[in-house]
């Protein structure tokens, strides 16, 4: 372990990429109301601060939230966080899962970065693109015993490139698994996992695309919309686009009026409509791509 920066808490617990620690250890039990001591290590752990893409879901029922980690920081490196961490808004802690099964979800260390509820199987399912190798589709059961959440269901298969900054969305209507990216061993088109006809875990896998307007570009925001049964992606601004699930069409939309509560020096950043929330989380550029995580989320009813 080392220690970073002059806080007492900040004790690291280095892990397979010494650049990228795995989670900072609260020795001197200045957090206690923010984790519990972790059953695996003994230690009160923190989650690592880094790019965690599209890897938060939440699991509605369990009332928690998943977190799949980071795949770097501020500071450099590629790694990845061990096993999966929760955060409980009942309880306000976070709780990280490293037992057993669940210690790395990826065994070529690599990070999931997109994910989504599969409200069929009440699960979460987790795609870990290449980077380094090959890399791996997963779920997770967060009410089974930690060590057991995890189970891989295709390891080491995936040739989507985690340059691509892919988006995933999970269709209940169709039970399939839309991993926006292009996918090398689809010839370039986005992939689909289709869980249906008794694939719960052996999903088959099939490139789509649209015709239209559809201009996917890596970390846009996009989600299956369940009552319009489209997929609606968003990139900043007042245009959205939204595809035909039956027809394969794609076209671009401006819909009109924004939530009268909103700032309207915002109306570019933090837009409603209709069933969504949209929000302008950042940008960041380095030498190889530039990212526009740009969030998408379900309105509060």
């Amino acid at each position: 372990m080392g220690r970073a920066g002059t806080y007492p808490a900040e004790w690291i617990l280095w892990g397979a990429h010494p650049n990228d620690p795995l989670a900072y250890v609260d020795r001197n039990n200045h957090y206690p109301d923010i984790a519990d001591i972790n059953p695996t290590t003994g230690t009160r752990l923190l989650p690592n601060w880094g790019h965690h893409h599209q890897a938060l879901v939440w699991m509605p029922t369990v009332q928690r939230m998943f977190y799949g980690g980071t795949y770097g920081t501020h500071w450099g490196g590629n790694g990845t966080n061990p096993g999966v961490w929760e955060w409980d808004p009942a309880t306000r802690k976070w709780s990280l899962d490293i037992a057993g099964n669940d210690l790395w979800p990826d065994p070529n260390y690599q990070p999931v970065l997109c994910a989504a509820w599969d409200s069929k199987r009440n699960r979460v399912v987790a795609l870990v693109p290449a980077a380094d190798r090959n890399g791996t589709l997963l779920v997770y059961d967060p009410t089974r015993p930690q060590g057991s959440r995890i189970t891989r269901l295709r390891t080491g298969t995936i040739q989507l490139r985690y340059t691509q900054q892919p988006q995933c969305v999970y269709d209940s209507k169709r039970d399939h698994f839309r991993v926006y990216g292009g996918w090398p061993e689809l010839g370039g088109q986005f992939g689909l996992l289709d869980f249906s006809g008794g694939h719960d875990n052996n999903p088959t896998l099939r490139g789509f695309s649209f015709t239209g307007t559809w201009p996917f570009r890596g970390s846009s925001g996009i989600l299956y919309d369940p009552v319009a049964d489209k997929d609606v992606m968003w990139q900043g601004g007042k245009t959205m686009w939204v595809a035909n699930l039956d027809t394969h069409e794609a076209r671009a939309i401006t819909p009109t009026g924004d939530d009268p509560g909103l700032p309207l020096s915002l109306p570019t950043l933090f837009s409603i409509w209709s069933r969504f929330v949209y929000s302008s989380l950042g940008y960041v550029r380095d030498y190889h791509v530039d990212l526009f995580p740009w969030g998408i989320h379900f309105r509060p009813r």
